[in-house]
This record gives C-alpha cells, structure tokens and sequence, in this order.
C-alpha cells in the first residue's frame, strides 16, 4: 500500500481530496442540524395565492391579521391559509368563513376599492409578527410557480415547477409540508410569526 502511495501521488491525491472534502462537508451539514435547536415559534401562511388579482387581501395590521375581500371582485377564492405548529412540524387549514358576496357598482371611476372585512374568528385572539425572521432566528422561504425560460425545464423536472416551502437556520433546514402538499399547489406566501400572549 505504501508503495503505491509512493509510486502514484497524484492519483491518491486526486480521488483523496474530492472524498475528503465531501466528508468534511457531510460533517458540518450533520453538526448543523445537531447543533440548531428546532423551531420555536408556530406560523400562518398561504398557498395558492394569486398576488395579481387577489379576490381576497391578508394582511397583518398592529399585530393581528386583517383579511378583505374586494367589494366588486367576482373572482373565487382559491387560497388556503394554513397554521404551521413548531412542535409537531404538521400544518392544519385554516377555514375560511362564508365570503360576502361581490357588490354591484354603477360607479365606473378609477380609484381605490372598497374593502369588505372578513371575519376570521379562529384568528382573533392571535398576536402576529410579520417580521422575515422569527424571534428563533429562522426564516420562511417560499417558492412556487415560476418560468425561467430555460429550455432545459422542458426536458427536465424543474424544482421551480414545484411549491415548497422550509424554514432555514445557520445551515439547518426544516421541510414546511402541509396534508395536501403535492408538488403543484401554486404560490406559497408567508403571513406571519405567531407569537405567545
């Protein structure tokens, strides 16, 4: 063995190095995830959530979630809002309330909409930090329905074909799923950090 060593350095170095340098990699990802504590902190957020011509509007005002429906808008409403529990790692979907209705409008003018609160009781005794980064440190990171224009996504499966959702810290990652989580459930936007009363 020492001989060949002696006789070949530059192929022990060649094949050495690379699995080296993986397993060094592997260590600091492993000792990442060991050493970041978990997620503290339950969250709200949304999947297929159309920015363009929402029929409905969530927002976090002082700390609390506003929901609105445009009073002319006849489009459904296919978001889902979801709660995201830190402890179980498992999201549960959030009802939306019966919708009022599209108001008619004989005043053709541009200018803002008129907004149409809509009651969501399951929310109101929550308090909300619409902060990027939970008090914890991690952060929500979102991807959803994109076109890159590249070519090769026609022939390959583009991750930006897919929504996913995780939540990163100093190198750990947790995978946000929720029940009916299936590669194509269109845009995903974060709400907001729940925070303890």
């Amino acid at each position: 063995m020492k001989a060949f060593v002696r006789n070949n350095p530059t192929l022990v170095f060649g094949l050495g190095l690379p699995l080296l340098l993986v397993l060094v990699i592997g260590a600091f990802t492993l000792l990442s995830t060991w050493l970041v504590k978990p997620p503290q902190y339950d969250f709200i957020y949304l999947t297929d959530y159309q920015t363009y011509m929402p029929s409905l509007e969530v927002k976090v005002i002082d700390k609390k979630i506003q929901v609105t429906r445009d009073a002319a808008s006849r489009m459904n409403n296919a978001s889902r809002m979801w709660y995201y529990s830190a402890k179980t790692g498992v999201a549960r979907e959030i009802a939306w309330p019966a919708l009022p209705s599209p108001v008619a409008s004989n005043d053709q003018s541009p200018g803002a909409p008129v907004l149409i609160p809509v009651a969501m009781p399951e929310l109101a005794a929550l308090l909300i930090d619409a902060a990027a980064v939970a008090p914890d440190g991690y952060q929500f990171q979102a991807r959803g329905y994109c076109s890159s224009g590249n070519w090769l996504n026609f022939w390959l499966s583009s991750p930006c074909n897919a929504a996913a959702a995780t939540l990163t810290k100093q190198g750990r990652r947790v995978v946000v799923s929720y029940p009916t989580m299936d590669g194509r459930s269109g845009w995903i936007r974060f709400v907001g950090w729940v925070i303890p009363q």
